[in-house]
């Protein structure tokens, strides 16, 4: 609420500065093609254009994105002479057509843009590559800064002081191709998603990892590149992809807990957890651990096969240990000349890391705590985002479904005066998706709690609170507050159309 209070407390100083100004009689003033923006905002309202960077040869076909810091009302009026403003409504924005007076509400939400050609982003050790066509949701820079953070602090590696720093981290975006997926829609957002193994620390995403609120794919493979900054040798695919799966998790940890609005963006790290479920646990014990470093635990086990016990593996080392990581500094001083056989590499490694016992102390661990990780394929916990105080939400175009909910699985979500934006949703399915939204409507159910909802326009005017029954029309609602505490079992934007044309498969 303190969000909106501010916003009014700005719109009412707007007020009188209005009545103070004289502002003349409304006229239509048609911007100059040099004041085009270089790039298509989603609701058409990006800051005015700066000035175009020096191009060199490798930028010629790149753009760079813009900056979208928001702000509040600026006070440009001066050169009005009409009796008021003539405020046009684009998007978040409101824009006098006469003078350079604008209001943007609330200032805390980001507006998202389209690029309109190849952009390049440049984030500390990291260059992101995103192709045409691609939706990039606002403050993109910012919250790739606080990801990679969190990337290092859990882990305790470094993208820029490992050895193999000498390329940048290259991480492409791209729309899904569809052709090699027997079952995805055209239209969907989320595909492959993979890092190169070795030193050139590339990676690619689809459009749909990009901080939509399923991008835990993201933080995986960028978990592969601090990987192998640190050494390209042959590694065990057990060993990899449990790291990087656990790394993912930690970092989604450590920014609920630090930053939850923008853990929201990424995923529930419970998510990370369940995706590791092993379906026949007793299976584990039938090998020793070394044959499961080198052969990898069956898939026919669990649904990620050696993901979930290389997973498992790092929790080991991460509780009884309090590292997870030395073991690949250790295995990046072993050449081949000292050890020639992988898995003997790996065993050495750990040895020098955490001791000689290290394998032999697994089997004991997990067993007495097998029951903190998901054994069957469930979802019965709470989605707690309490923490969070403004989020976005944002449709997911998965496969062959395109749902704008609160959380997946059928969670219930836990809240505390949560404020969600539905503009960015609107934007993203009209602009973007090409999607109507004349029927868009909002259901929300409430399994415990105060049981309040406050609807705004999109200018922070509050519309009134909203009790049962929770199908809310939302033609002039633009963000809602969760008023309170409480648990939403239901929490859905519908009314708008599915995949088209329909699918083969259906």
């Amino acid at each position: 609420m303190k969000r909106i209070i501010r916003v009014m407390l700005i719109a009412a100083m707007c007020a009188g500065i209005l009545s103070a100004a004289g502002c003349g009689e409304a006229q239509t003033a048609q911007p100059s093609p040099s004041d085009a923006a270089a790039t298509v905002s989603v609701s058409d309202t990006a800051e005015e254009s700066a000035p175009a960077p020096v191009e060199t040869e490798d930028d010629k076909d790149t753009e760079k994105a813009p900056k979208a810091d928001p702000v509040f009302p600026t006070n440009e009026w001066a050169d009005c002479t009409a009796a008021e403003h003539d405020m046009i409504a684009e998007g978040k924005f409101s824009t006098c057509s006469i003078c350079s007076y604008k209001i943007e509400l609330p200032a805390e939400m980001w507006t998202g843009y389209i690029t309109e050609k190849p952009t390049k982003l440049e984030v500390g050790p990291m260059v992101v590559k995103l192709d045409e066509g691609i939706y990039v949701p606002g403050n993109l820079e910012a919250n790739l800064e606080k990801i990679i953070n969190a990337l290092e602090t859990v882990s305790g590696l470094s993208y820029s002081n490992a050895p193999l720093n000498h390329n940048p981290v290259s991480m492409q975006v791209s729309p899904v191709d569809p052709t090699p997926f027997e079952g995805i829609m055209s239209e969907g957002e989320m595909g492959s998603a993979w890092a190169s193994a070795g030193s050139d620390r590339t990676l690619q995403i689809s459009s749909g990892d990009l901080l939509l609120g399923n991008s835990s794919a993201m933080l995986h493979e960028l978990s592969h590149t601090l990987f192998y900054s640190y050494g390209s040798q042959s590694y065990s695919e057990m060993l990899v992809e449990g790291y990087a799966e656990y790394n993912c998790y930690k970092a989604i940890q450590y920014l609920e807990k630090h930053d939850p609005d923008l853990a929201y963006a990424i995923d529930n790290s419970y998510a990370c957890q369940h995706n590791m479920f092993i379906n026949s646990p007793e299976q584990i014990y039938t090998q020793e651990p070394e044959y499961w470093l080198e052969n990898n635990f069956p898939f026919e086990y669990a649904a990620n096969g050696h993901y979930a016990l290389g997973f498992r593996f790092m929790a080991y080392l991460d509780n009884v240990y309090g590292d997870y990581s030395q073991w690949i500094v250790k295995m990046n001083e072993i050449g081949y000349d000292e050890i020639a056989d992988p898995t003997k590499r790996h065993i050495e490694a750990f040895t020098r890391a955490y001791g000689e016992n290290v394998l032999d102390g697994f089997y004991e661990w997990l067993q007495k705590n097998e029951d903190q990780f998901v054994d069957i394929y469930t979802y019965d916990v709470d989605y707690d985002i309490s923490g969070a105080n403004c989020i976005t939400l944002y449709p997911s175009f998965f496969f062959q479904d395109c749902n704008t909910i609160l959380a997946d699985n059928g969670s219930d979500v836990v809240y505390n005066n949560l404020f969600i934006d539905l503009e960015e949703c609107k934007n993203y399915l009209s602009s973007y998706k090409n999607r109507s939204i004349d029927d868009l409507e909002l259901f929300v159910e409430f399994s415990e709690g105060d049981e309040v909802i406050e609807l705004f326009d999109v200018y922070g005017n509050s519309l009134g609170e909203h009790t049962d029954p929770y199908c809310i029309k939302l033609d002039d609602v633009s963000f809602v507050l969760l008023k309170g505490s409480g648990k939403v079992s239901t929490f859905e934007v519908t009314g708008y159309p599915g995949y088209y044309p329909k699918s083969q498969f259906e």
